[in-house]
C-alpha cells in the first residue's frame, strides 16, 4: 500500500489538498492504463465525513463491488453510497383499498407472495424488516415492498458495528409476531426521544419492548397502502399514517439503488451499474485522529488546536491484479505498458541460426540500450511453444527473428492486436520506442 497524509489548518485547505490529490490519482491510474471512476464511498472504520475510492471498471461480473454510475453526467458511487431518484410507481392505493381494514394474509411470508394474494403491486406495501445492532439491541427497518435495504447504509444510520437480520426467535421475542407479519400498524403512536444519548430517536413500543424505527424515505408518500399487523397471517390494507412528520423528521436513505433509477445529481441521465475492483482511495479525515493523539499547531494568536487530516491510499498489488483483469483475453495477460514487467519480449525462433540469434541479440542490446524494459527468450524451444508463453505471460510487445532475418527483416506485433508485420531490423528500436511513449506520455525511458 503506498500511503499518504496530510496536514491543515483550515476547511478550505483541506478541501484544496483533497482535490489536489485526486486529480493526480486520476492521472496515476490513467497513466497506469486503467480505467477507473471516482465514486463516493463509505468511510468504514477509517471515519471521517467524505471519502471516495478509484475503481476499476471490470465490464464484466467479476470485482468486489457494484459500481452505479450515469449515464449522463460523471455522478458514481459504490452501492453503499449510491442515491436514486425513484420512477413513477403506485403509492396511492385509494382505488384498491378505499377503506382501511384487517384481512387475512395466509402463507404470505415475503412480499411477492403477498402482493399476489392482495393483487397489487409491492410498490404499496410497507415492508419491516427486524434487525439486531451489535448482538445487543433490535431496530425496525421500513421501506417500500418493491425495493431493497442496503446493509451498510443501515449499519451507518444506527451508528453500529455491525448488524444482522434477526432469527425467527428473536422476531418473535421482541415483536410477538413472525418473519412476513411484523408490522409497527401501531407505530403513530410512536415517540422521538433521546433514550438517554444526545441523539434523538425514533421509538416504538413492541411487546412491551422499546424498538428504534429507521424509515427510509420511500414510505413518507404511500397511502391507502398495505402492512402487516403484527400478528401472524393478518395484514391492514388501506392504511395510512396518522403522524406523518414522525417521519419526515426523521427519514433516512436506505435504500439500494437501481439500475434505471434516476441520477440524482444531474436528475435527466439513469443508472448503469457495473462491478468494479478498488485500487485507491481518498479520506477527509478531519480532526478524528489528530484531536486523539494531541497533533496540534499553534494559531497566530498562540491557541493549540488540531490539524484537519487527508489521507490517501493506492494498493499497489490491487493496481496490478486490476490490470489483469481488466486486459487479458482467452491466451493470457495483456500487460498494460506503463505497468507491464517487461514492455518487450525478443524472440530468436531458432536459436541454433547464427543469423536470427545475432540479430536478436543485436536488437535486445539496442533496446536496452535504449532504456526499453527487455527481457529475450533463447530457450531452445519451437516458435510456437515461445510465441504461447509470450501472449500468457503478456508482454505488451514482440520482436521476433525469424526465416526472414536473412534479408534484414524482423517481425513486430502488439500484444492488443492481432497480426504481426514484418519491419527492417535497423527501425525496430525507434518504433518500440514510439509505442511506449504513446503509451506512457512524455516520461524518459530509464537506461539501464
Amino acid at each position: 500500500m503506498k500511503d499518504a497524509y496530510s496536514f491543515h489548518s483550515s476547511e478550505e485547505d483541506l478541501d484544496r489538498e483533497y482535490y489536489v490529490m485526486a486529480d493526480t490519482y486520476k492521472r496515476i491510474f490513467e497513466r497506469c492504463g486503467l480505467e477507473t471512476r471516482m465514486v463516493r464511498s463509505d468511510s468504514g472504520a477509517i471515519g471521517g465525513d467524505v471519502s471516495h475510492e478509484f475503481m476499476v471498471l471490470t465490464q464484466t461480473h467479476s470485482g468486489e463491488c457494484d459500481v452505479y454510475y450515469c449515464n449522463a453526467c460523471d455522478y458514481a458511487a459504490n452501492s453503499n453510497r449510491a442515491e436514486s431518484i425513484l420512477p413513477d410507481a403506485l403509492t396511492d392505493g385509494s382505488d384498491l383499498f378505499p377503506k382501511e381494514a384487517e384481512v387475512e394474509t395466509p402463507n404470505c411470508p415475503d412480499i411477492e407472495s403477498l402482493a399476489k394474494f392482495l393483487k397489487c403491486p409491492p410498490s404499496l406495501i410497507c415492508k419491516a424488516l427486524l434487525y439486531i445492532k451489535d448482538e445487543t439491541e433490535p431496530f425496525l427497518v421500513l421501506i417500500r415492498g418493491d425495493l431493497e435495504a442496503e446493509h451498510i447504509k443501515i449499519q451507518n444510520a444506527v451508528d453500529a458495528h455491525e448488524i444482522r437480520m434477526a432469527t425467527p426467535e428473536e422476531i418473535t421475542k421482541y415483536t410477538g409476531s413472525e418473519k412476513g407479519y411484523i408490522g409497527p400498524a401501531d407505530v403513530d403512536s410512536a415517540s422521538i426521544h433521546d433514550r438517554g444519548t444526545d441523539t434523538k430517536k425514533l421509538i416504538a413500543s413492541m411487546q412491551g419492548n422499546e424498538i428504534q424505527v429507521i424509515p427510509d424515505a420511500s414510505i413518507v408518500s404511500l397511502k391507502n397502502f398495505v402492512i402487516a399487523a403484527n400478528k401472524p397471517g393478518y395484514h391492514h390494507i388501506g392504511f395510512n399514517w396518522k403522524r406523518v412528520s414522525l417521519f419526515s423528521e426523521n427519514v433516512k436513505d436506505i435504500k439500494l439503488a437501481r439500475v434505471g433509477d434516476t441520477c440524482p445529481e444531474c436528475k435527466t441521465g439513469k443508472l448503469e451499474m457495473t462491478r468494479g475492483i478498488e485500487v485507491g482511495n481518498i479520506f477527509k479525515l478531519g480532526d478524528k485522529y489528530s484531536k486523539k493523539m494531541g497533533a496540534n499547531y499553534s494559531t497566530e494568536d498562540g491557541q493549540e488546536l488540531p490539524f484537519l487530516m487527508g489521507c490517501y491510499g493506492i494498493g499497489i498489488s490491487r493496481t496490478a491484479a486490476s490490470a489483469v483483469e481488466r486486459h487479458h483475453d482467452e491466451n493470457g495477460i495483456i500487460w498494460p505498458i506503463p505497468i507491464a514487467p517487461y514492455q518487450v519480449v525478443v524472440v530468436p525462433v531458432n536459436v541454433s541460426d547464427e543469423t536470427q540469434s545475432t540479430m536478436a541479440i543485436k536488437v535486445y542490446e539496442g533496446l536496452q540500450t535504449a532504456g526499453v524494459e527487455v527481457v529475450m527468450d533463447d530457450r531452445d524451444e519451437r516458435a510456437g511453444v515461445k510465441f504461447k508463453d509470450a501472449d500468457l505471460l503478456g508482454f505488451p510487445i514482440r520482436v521476433t527473428a525469424g526465416k526472414k532475418a536473412v534479408d534484414g527483416l524482423l517481425e513486430v506485433k502488439l500484444r492488443a492486436e492481432k497480426d504481426p508485420k514484418d519491419m527492417p531490423a535497423g527501425d525496430v528500436v525507434a518504433w518500440v520506442q514510439a509505442q511506449i511513449k504513446t503509451a506512457c506520455g512524455d516520461v524518459e525511458l530509464a537506461h539501464v
